[in-house]
């Protein structure tokens, strides 16, 4: 990973990280490769020379235009026919509208991993695909290879309302009744586009599952986790409304656990307020801080990190506790995750 190279080139073995996004990087590594060259040229990678030290040959920029990406290759997926048993949201097929986000949470990898970092710290960005961009990918999924339900894997679908006016729009005109769909959501931005009527309007589209990260109940938890924007209050009505206005959509709320001020009385207020908010399901995951994000860092710096070291890098996927709190262990912490 590139946010760990000395592991990953030294120990894990691997000849070259790609940093950032890939899809151009990778192609010209690989001509380079095949047909010589600079690797030294190459921006975007890093690899060990000849003496053993790592080079890094500087970020590439973004990708500004998704668009110009080529449409996936679907026809090469192994299986993209026989697939559909191999997603949580009811069998469906992963499908990218943007890259990024607007906020800098502490602990989440997409903003850190499709953001700026040209100033060597990672900048908050926000780029999508048109709506016809999309629209296109989705009709080639349904039509060609019998796909009828979608997984949005972008951090915040519902950023901006016109995007998804126009979209919806194209997604109506096709008459596809039997999509259905599943997005994460951002609690701030809730509000606006259910008065302007946009959350009817997806709901109409096919949006079935509505994922918000809730995390947290107090502010200075919020603040600690760089998460802008978010109150109990605010919380509260959106489920509120999701409940009454639209009981078809599955009401989905995540919350995290192991910050190092947790104790057991701290997660028992959030429990309780988790269950206030009535969702139809919820998910307590204890916090792992990612390599690359700012949690990660932060937490080598402190001192917060288990003494596992990079071979273990296999127990950071948030179900595993790997952080240390100044209250309860990490037996403490899944026995509480688990109840």
């Amino acid at each position: 990973m590139p946010h760990v190279p000395e592991w990953s080139l030294r120990k894990a073995g691997t000849d070259f990280l790609v940093f950032g996004e890939g899809e151009l990087t990778f192609c010209e590594l690989v001509r380079t490769l095949r047909y010589g060259g600079d690797l030294s040229s190459i921006l975007g990678i890093l690899y060990l020379d000849d003496d053993e030290r790592v080079v890094k040959t500087g970020f590439r920029p973004l990708i500004r235009d998704l668009n110009e990406l080529p449409i996936p290759a679907y026809d090469l997926m192994p299986r993209i026919s026989h697939r559909k048993g191999a997603s949580l949201f009811q069998n469906s097929f992963n499908i990218e509208k943007g890259r990024g986000c607007v906020d800098t949470c502490n602990f989440c990898a997409i903003w850190t991993q499709m953001g700026e970092w040209k100033t060597g710290s990672p900048q908050a960005r926000y780029r999508v695909k048109s709506p016809e961009r999309v629209v296109r990918e989705m009709e080639i999924l349904h039509r060609q290879y019998g796909y009828h339900n979608f997984m949005f894997v972008d951090g915040t679908f519902n950023l901006d309302a016109s995007w998804n006016n126009e979209w919806s729009d194209q997604i109506l005109s096709r008459g596809w009744e039997d999509i259905a769909w599943y997005g994460f959501f951002r609690a701030d931005t809730f509000q606006k586009e259910h008065e302007r009527g946009g959350v009817k309007k997806l709901v109409k589209t096919g949006l079935h599952w509505y994922l918000v990260g809730v995390e947290r109940k107090e502010a200075d938890d919020y603040e600690f986790l760089s998460k802008h924007n978010y109150n109990p209050t605010m919380m509260q009505s959106m489920f509120d409304t999701l409940r009454i206005d639209y009981p078809e959509e599955v009401r989905h709320a995540t919350f995290l656990i192991g910050l190092p001020n947790d104790n057991r009385e701290k997660l028992k207020r959030l429990f309780d307020y988790a269950v206030t908010l009535r969702p139809d399901f919820i998910a307590f995951q204890t916090i792992s801080p990612e390599p690359g994000t700012t949690l990660w860092n932060q937490a080598l710096e402190e001192g917060w990190l288990e003494e596992k070291g990079m071979d273990e890098l296999k127990d950071f996927y948030w179900w595993q506790p790997v952080m240390r709190t100044q209250h309860l262990t990490m037996q403490e912490m899944v026995e509480l995750a688990n109840e």
